[in-house]
């Protein structure tokens, strides 16, 4: 097939197909005189005389023309849409992934804004991809940052210009407030304040709400967390009223002084009155779609009480993740947490009222078996017992992680020990960060080598979690995590697969190091960093790294022969490596080999 394109003046410029006309016809385009309206493309144009105008022949298989070979703007558009017209949404979909990938992937330096940009770029190319990114640019909304000061200035705010121009935008086209599932709007700052609340936080406050408002398909509201004492605001009821809505974090604070005394005010003090207890389990009605529920006590009272827990799950029929945090022991106790749905993770942080009996209870309960992520935080576990138990009977469990800097969990001292005493089926990811019996001297002496077989007994979880994963305790585990592997020291870190290039520092945690080490891991003094934060677990790490590789004494010889020329060194033919003593690197002839080829160089063949 060939296509030959010219250059007249007042004719169109023929399509021809010699072969094949009836099954191409859909194919044949048209070019329509110049118009009054030229594009820059074409301008080029201008430096020619009709008699030199450049007449380019086009094949298939010729290379591609350095210019436009059209004349018309509104032919360009025609032909380009019958083609996109046609390409299906998966391509753009790809292409959208692609480019969500390159801004947003760990390693790259771009970001949410940016990835938005340039989807806002492609939106204003054609109406083929506005209709392609439109869902990408509106089903996630996220505003970072700090707002423009000529935006604030041109409308007389202080905050939340964006948000004002999100809003007029959605009031305009309710084709677009319908695609908005997730807003992320910025913190306030100074939130959590017990003091009342200011007019320019307020303002704010309703500025988000009527943002929420337009938007009747809203699942997530991230970004803000708002503390709700028990009075009308109007953020709080605008997210009542989305019925779609799957996620919603409550921070609960002191009730304001009700009209009406709670029955339970003596026995529960601070306990919401009849009104506020009707108002607060009201919001949930239409929640009938929320999958994940954050509650949170501020200052550790939040004014709630058992019965209200137990209500307010039963009008969340689809709820599957639940974190409780920070209520005190007349609010949510064992009885509270013996009475959950069915649930696929569930989060516990410090609630006094929870024990180690009412956990080994929830955990033999049928509603605990759907629970495929476990997390305690600060429970203060006494018993080691009580995880092997729970383990043992969450069947599905494949996240768990374990937090408590306060209370080492033990064992009897009487009692017999079969390993493994912590084990798990299904468990593939694994945060242990439990505290050691004898913090202080932990690390300042080394009683046993790290990585040393067999490791030297010692009644600390992290051994007994290190011994467990050696008898075949966790069959399916993949990751383990754990910052605080002090006592033993790298007693966790032995029985996992060696780090790739034996490399356990990131380059800026060399800036942490001791100065007297200089920035340099080999020379750096014995007394290693407490605490269980990254930078110090990184750097313990490579620290026993470093210690089993100068302990260890077996080898294997490494031989490196050339061969490129017939030269053979000498001690290669020798077949005891281990009497020599370490050669050096001239030893094997490399230098005299180098030295050779610059006068007779190898001949290739």
């Amino acid at each position: 097939m060939s296509v030959v394109a010219s250059r007249p003046e007042n004719p169109a410029v023929p399509y021809t197909i010699p072969q094949d006309a009836a099954t191409c016809k859909e194919f044949a385009v048209a070019v329509q005189p110049v118009t009054s309206r030229t594009s820059s493309v074409s301008s080029y144009r201008t430096n020619y005389t009709t008699s030199t105008a450049p007449t380019t022949g086009y094949t298939p298989s010729s290379p591609a023309s350095s210019y436009r070979q059209f004349d018309s703007v509104g032919s360009i558009p025609k032909s380009i849409e019958s083609v996109q017209r046609r390409i299906p949404q998966e391509v753009y979909d790809v292409i959208l992934n692609n480019l969500e990938v390159l801004h947003k992937a760990p390693h790259q330096t771009g970001c949410t804004t940016c990835f938005h940009r340039d989807l806002h770029a492609l939106s204003l190319t054609c109406r083929s991809w506005e209709r392609a990114v439109r869902g990408r640019l509106y089903t996630q909304i996220h505003i970072v940052g700090n707002d423009s000061p000529a935006q604030l200035k041109r409308y007389r705010l202080k905050r939340g210009s964006r948000l004002k121009l999100l809003r007029r935008t959605l009031r305009e086209r309710n084709m677009l407030a319908n695609l908005v599932r997730e807003l992320r709007v910025p913190q306030m700052d100074l939130l959590f304040t017990t003091t009342k609340q200011s007019a320019q936080w307020q303002e704010y406050r309703d500025l988000v709400a009527s943002v929420v408002m337009v938007c009747p398909n809203l699942e997530r509201l991230l970004g803000l967390s708002i503390p709700y004492h028990h009075e009308f605001d109007r953020l709080t009821h605008a997210l009542s009223t989305r019925k779609r809505l799957k996620e919603h974090t409550w921070v609960l604070g002191e009730a304001v002084e009700a009209t009406e005394l709670s029955p339970r005010d003596d026995s529960c003090p601070g306990s919401l009155g009849p009104s506020q207890m009707f108002e607060f389990l009201d919001y949930h009605v239409s929640w009938g779609n929320l999958e994940t529920l954050m509650l949170y006590g501020l200052n550790g009272n939040g004014a709630l009480e058992p019965s209200i827990f137990l209500r307010m799950f039963d009008l969340l029929p689809s709820l599957r993740n639940l974190c409780i945090s920070s209520f005190n022991k007349d609010a949510f106790a064992d009885s509270t947490l013996l009475c959950l749905p069915p649930l696929e993770s569930l989060r516990l942080e410090n609630l006094p009222g929870v024990t180690d009996a009412g956990i080994a209870q929830y955990a033999m309960r049928p509603e605990s078996q759907s629970l495929k992520s476990f997390i305690l935080v600060e429970q203060n576990i006494e018993s080691l017992l009580v995880i092997s138990k729970l383990l043992a009977s969450l069947r599905q469990l494949e996240r768990f992680k374990f937090v408590q800097s306060d209370k080492c969990p033990t064992l009897e001292e009487e009692g017999m020990v079969f390993q493994p005493i912590l084990a798990s089926a299904s468990l593939k990811y694994l945060h242990w960060d439990v505290a050691c019996p004898d913090p202080g001297t932990a690390l300042t002496q080394l009683d046993s080598l790290p990585f040393q077989q067999p490791p030297k007994q010692s009644d600390t979880p992290n051994f007994h979690l290190a011994q467990s994963i050696l008898a075949a305790g966790f069959p399916w585990l993949e990751t383990l995590r754990a910052p605080n592997d002090c006592q033993p020291p790298g007693a966790l870190q032995a029985v996992c697969r060696p780090i790739t290039k034996g490399q356990a520092l990131l380059r800026p945690d060399r800036y942490s190091l001791p100065r007297s080490s200089h920035g340099s891991v080999s020379i750096r003094p014995l007394a290693l960093p407490a605490g269980n934060n990254l930078t110090s677990s990184r750097i313990r790490a490579q620290t026993f790294i470093d210690m089993a590789i100068k302990d260890t004494e077996s080898g294997m010889p490494v031989l490196i022969e050339d061969y490129s020329d017939k030269y053979v060194p000498d001690n290669a033919l020798l077949g005891n490596f281990e009497e020599e003593p370490e050669p050096e690197i001239d030893d094997y002839g490399i230098w005299e080999a180098s030295e050779r080829y610059k006068h007779d160089p190898p001949r290739v063949g």
